[in-house]
This record gives C-alpha cells, structure tokens and sequence, in this order.
C-alpha cells in the first residue's frame, strides 16, 4: 500500500470505524515474523479500531512495532544544506462563490450614487508617494475567475453597510501573476501568485429576469482573467480570515493603487465614464501612471533567493521562516536537504508530499489527507536514528470531529514512520528547546472534555514510537520472504514514558516449536489483558497483568525451542495510574516462566540491538537509565513450574 492510501485508509476511521471492525479480520493475511515460519496478525475489534484501527494499518505495512535500541540524536555535523521557501503566503478564504457571468451585460450599482457626498479627491501627487504607502508593487495578469466571500441576493444598503462594517461581505478576490517586481516585500517573488482583494460583489437580484447585478465600493473595474495591471498594494487585513483569506492585498487608497500595464491594454469593460481602469468620480492619476513605463523596463529580474539555514540539531522551520503557529495552515513551505540530492519537501493544505524538480513537478504524497493534517507550523528536521540523515518530524491532527493530536516522523531514507499516539488518552505536541526536540503530551480533549494546559514534556527518541516500514507489502510475503537468521524476533513494542501503550493493538502469533498453538493477546478482554494459549477452539490465560508493552521470541536457555520475552506493566497499589515496568519469560517448551521485577525501585524493559535482547533497568521514581545489558535467565527469579499451568501475575 502506498503512503496516500495508507493516509487516505487513515481518513475513514472515524466514518467506518464500526464496520471496519467487523470486516477486517476476514480480510488480514497472516503475516511472517519468525525464521521459523512463525506467523502474527492483529485481531480486530471495534475497540482497536477506536485505538487507530488496528486492522487497517496491519494490512497496509510491515509492522515492526519499536526500534531496536534507544538512539540519541546525531549531533555530528554532516554538511548538510538545508534550503527552506515559502512557496506562497497568500491565500484565497475557505469558502468562496464563483461568478461565471458576463460582467458587461450586469447592472452597475455604485457605491458614490448613494453617497454624493462621497470624497474621492486623489491623495498622491507622484510616484514616489504611493510606492512610500505601499508594502508591495508588482506587475501581474489574472490567472483566475474572479471571485467572492458570498452570494448576494439583494442589493446592498451602502449606507448601511458602511455604518455596520458590513460591506466586509462583499469581498471579491483573483490570483494576480507576478511578472515584475518593482517594490518587494520578501515575501512575493516573479512568478508567484499573489491574492488581491477589491471591495465589490456580484449578485442576481432578479432571478426570474435572469439578471445580475455589479454592487462596488470600490472606483475600480472588476478583476477580470487575463487582464494586466501595476498595483501598489498594501496587506488585506488578517481577521477574520474567513472574510479575506491568509495574506491577501488590497490596493493603496483603492483606485490610486492599480494602473493598466503601459502598450498592454486590457478588454474594454463600459462602466459609465470608465477611464483607464476607474470610474467616476475618480481621477485617474496620470502622474503616476506616466513613470511607469520607465520604471517597468528598469525593473530587474529577481527569482525568489534560496534561504539557506545553518546545519543545527534541531531545525524548527516555522521558526526560521518567521511564521506564526495560529495562521501557519494557509502557506505553502517548501524545502530541500542536502542529504536527499534532487528532491525538494513541500506542505500544502496540510499534506506533506515530495517533488522531483524538472519537466514534470508531479507530487507524491507522504502524509495526510481528508481527517488527516499535518501541521507545518510545528515541522522539523532532526536525525533521530542516527544514520546520519534527518527525519521529518511534525505533529499530526487526526480526525473528524474528535481530533486527537500525535507525533509522525518519516524516515525517509528507510523507507520507514513513527508515529507517537495514544488516540483518546494524550495529545502529544512538538517543541524545540535548549537544541533538543521535544515532545508535551497531556491528558486528551477527548477523554477530558477541555483543553489541558497540565503538560509534561521529555526529549523525543525513537525508541518511544511505533514503527512501521512503508515499503512494499509484497516483500511480508511468506512465500517469498527468504528466511532470516535472526535470534531475536520482534512481534511488538508499544513501550511509552508514563503509563499505557499505544495503539493496543490485539493480536495472535504461532512458532514451528508448538504446532497447533496459537498465542493471543487482547487488551480489552473483560477478564483482563495478558497472553493466552489457544488450541482449537480451546483458550487459557497463560498470565495476565496490567497491559503488555513488548514480546519478543528468543531462545534464553539454548534448548533450540524459543522463549517468549514479553515487557509488562503492573499497577502499584492505590495508584492505577501509575505503572511498574516489570518482565516475563515463559519457556513454554518446559513448563516454566521466570519475572524480573520490582514496583518500587526500578523499571524494567526489553530491547533489541545487534540480533541481541537487552534489558534495561531504570530509576522507578526519576526514570533515569541506570544500565542496559543482555537479558540471561541466571538474573530472573523462577515463578511457576507446573504442566503449563496458568501464571497469573499479582494486580495491587
């Protein structure tokens, strides 16, 4: 499955959450995780499905859930460039209304025909004035159809609408192609398109007549497509941006602000005593218009300059690009790593995707999609595995309607993501600090029912996601999978700092040794979560505990039979939030099971580095690492002895 697929299956959870559950686990192919033609496939149910449906992702990509180690962040520099753009800053409102009529046979309503008292006396004597007011000055043609904030099925009281701010209605807007610029503002380049708005509307009033009408505030003519003009623009104002979009222009002091282009002339368009672009009563201002043709051809060619940033740790790009994190969804940002030679990273509309540059611009996409944003006001880059190549890493909203906010990070080079969710328990947030990536997390809007400002924050590692390979599934496939010569088989890891999993995900995994037999986990079984044995229709709780938050399968006392290792949680008393990492092997092959544990000292949990399973023991009260070391029986205290009698893990 592709990424877009995986993003767009993403999307459908909320909508088909229910009926993914009862459909899925028909549909799931075991998948291979053994050199001994062990298999493991999630089991489905509507519980999962709320979790981040299990079914959907199992069946899209290779889950390797966890790396293998913990790994700190590269700090080394590598000499890698890094080149961000804002593609575009200015954008259109979410809803608009599209007129495809023709203008010149509307109905023309003015604004200064109600108000003869209206002063329209011109307000600059030369050049140098206007372009002194203005923020930007460029020469472009309309790409677009003009178009508007709403409707309009009357025709407006301008009275009234001047007195109550509410002509702010009646906004009409076009994409102007920037062919020259004569002042900039670091934020338009040649060849861009930027957004004008002019206060006009169109609108049938008569609709049994078939009829239009042009209602203007402005003293200037439409902006119709393929028309060329100057304009000496100022920034259209920000709030409230469903009135006047993100980043929008508006022209200086109205008709002062757009000239024709000199010996480029434009469709006639009658509007009464239409002169150059405007009508009575203005003045159209010859002075500055005669300059222009001078200044045009002076003007020099200036592509938008490649911003450079220095090679950091951490890169946060809104940061750097300056933009603010409330009105950073309506930009287009893209960039470039040196590392990925040829390929340039953008956000738009809250998709990541990545472009080849050259003939052909075609996007393909890496994240998000309808319920699916990706937030580029929260997006860094920062080699998290190591490897010396950077991941991106930004948050995710996911959702419609209860959005639950988490942690991606593509590994590009790998092939590989992480995600860092707990759907309905925390949101999870990024933030660089002092150099170092972090993540914030907090008790979730949907659990809670109101925004928490209760955070706990600590630095972002791998080893605190789940992982999952993005390549093609056909390489899980057992036929053709070759066999691995692994000691150490990773069926899952869900560890996270503080208490709970992620995306508990059930699940059924059989070994070769024990023909027959499947061993199963389920989070939600009302007699509660743990491992149990399955042969035919027969099931027993081999032992149960709080939750599971790994398993891997190794043989520890080299009977050439293969143990389960599994990552457990235990609630210390009195304090059901709180966990106690503990660990369990059962040697299932002779009736045994073994327990590294102590609730109120130290954490234990497993992992994986070089084909070995370690053990790590940490501080129970500060979580600090006090060491990591291969996992042997000989450090384990025996627990049961029996024919596979049920062990049952002590609950406080």
């Amino acid at each position: 499955m592709k990424r877009e697929e995986f993003f767009e299956a993403l999307s459908d959870i909320d909508e088909n959450m229910v009926a993914s559950a009862n459909q899925s686990e028909e549909a799931l192919a075991p998948m291979i995780v053994t050199p001994k033609k062990s298999y493991m496939r999630p089991i489905c149910t509507a519980a999962a499905c709320i979790a981040l449906a299990a079914a959907v992702i199992a069946a899209a990509v290779s889950v390797s859930l966890r790396p293998d180690s913990v790994i700190s962040p590269n700090t080394q520099e590598k000499g890698y460039k890094t080149t961000v753009n804002l593609v575009n800053m200015s954008r259109y409102p979410d809803s608009l209304y599209l007129y495809t009529g023709d203008y010149s046979k509307l109905d023309m309503h003015y604004m200064g025909d109600n108000l003869p008292d209206f002063v329209s006396a011109s307000k600059y004597k030369s050049y140098e004035e206007l372009a002194e007011d203005s923020s930007l000055i460029v020469m472009g043609t309309f790409t677009d159809q003009s178009r508007q904030v709403a409707e309009t099925n009357k025709i407006p009281d301008f009275v009234e609408s001047i007195s109550t701010d509410y002509y702010n209605g009646y906004i009409s807007f076009n994409t102007l192609k920037v062919e020259k610029v004569l002042k900039g503002n670091g934020k338009a380049w040649e060849g861009d398109e930027i957004v004008i708005a002019m206060p006009y509307t169109v609108g049938d009033y008569d609709p049994a007549e078939d009829e239009g009408g042009f209602y203007s505030f402005s003293q200037l003519t439409p902006m119709i497509m393929g028309d060329s003009w100057v304009y000496f623009l100022k920034d259209a104002p920000s709030y409230p941006e469903d009135i006047y979009g993100y980043n929008a222009y508006c022209p200086v002091n109205d008709y002062e602000g757009r000239y024709p282009v000199p010996g480029r002339e434009n469709a006639s368009f009658e509007y009464r005593e239409n002169t150059n672009g405007v009508v009575a009563p203005a003045v159209f201002n010859e002075s500055v218009y005669s300059e222009l043709e001078e200044r045009l051809a002076a003007a020099v060619t200036e592509k938008r300059p490649p911003y450079e940033i220095e090679y950091k740790k951490v890169i946060d790009i809104a940061k750097e690009l300056d933009l603010r994190h409330t009105c950073s969804s309506n930009v287009i940002i893209e960039f470039e790593m040196g590392e990925f030679e040829g390929k340039v990273f953008g956000i738009e509309n809250g998709r990541l995707y990545v472009r080849t540059p050259g003939a052909s611009e075609e996007r393909s996409y890496l994240a998000g999609g309808t319920g699916v944003y990706v937030n580029p006001g929260a997006t860094y880059l920062c080699d998290l595995s190591g490897d010396g190549k950077r991941e991106i890493c930004t948050e995710i909203s996911f959702g419609s309607g209860l959005v639950n906010n988490l942690i991606w990070v593509l590994d590009y080079a790998e092939d590989k993501m992480y995600f860092l969710s707990d759907r309905g328990k925390y949101d999870y947030f990024l933030q660089e600090r002092n150099g170092e990536l972090e993540y914030k997390y907090c008790v979730s809007y949907m659990q809670s029912g109101y925004y928490s400002d209760d955070f706990s924050a600590d630095i972002l590692t791998l080893d605190k996601m789940t992982e999952y390979s993005l390549k093609d599934e056909s390489e899980n496939d057992p036929v053709s999978e070759p066999e691995s010569s692994e000691k150490v088989i990773k069926i899952r890891d869900l560890t996270v700092s503080g208490d709970g999993s992620l995306w508990d995900i059930p699940l059924e995994f059989d070994m070769e040794d024990f023909p027959g037999i499947l061993f199963t986990y389920d989070p939600d079984d009302v007699n509660g979560t743990g491992l149990y044995v399955k042969e035919g229709d027969a099931s027993r709780p081999l032992f149960r505990c709080k939750s599971i938050t790994s398993i891997y399968l190794c043989d520890l006392n080299k009977d050439g039979k293969l143990e389960i290792c599994a990552g457990i949680c235990l609630s210390q008393k009195g304090e059901p939030e709180i966990s106690s990492r503990s660990i369990v092997v059962i040697d299932y092959s002779n009736n045994c099971a073994y327990c590294l544990s102590d609730e109120k000292n130290y954490h234990y949990s497993l992992g994986k580095k070089d084909d070995v399973l370690y053990f790590s023991k940490s501080d129970a009260k500060t979580g600090d690492l006090l060491s990591s070391e291969p996992l042997a029986l000989d450090v384990m205290d025996q627990v049961m002895a029996g024919n596979h009698a049920q062990f049952i893990l002590p609950q406080s």
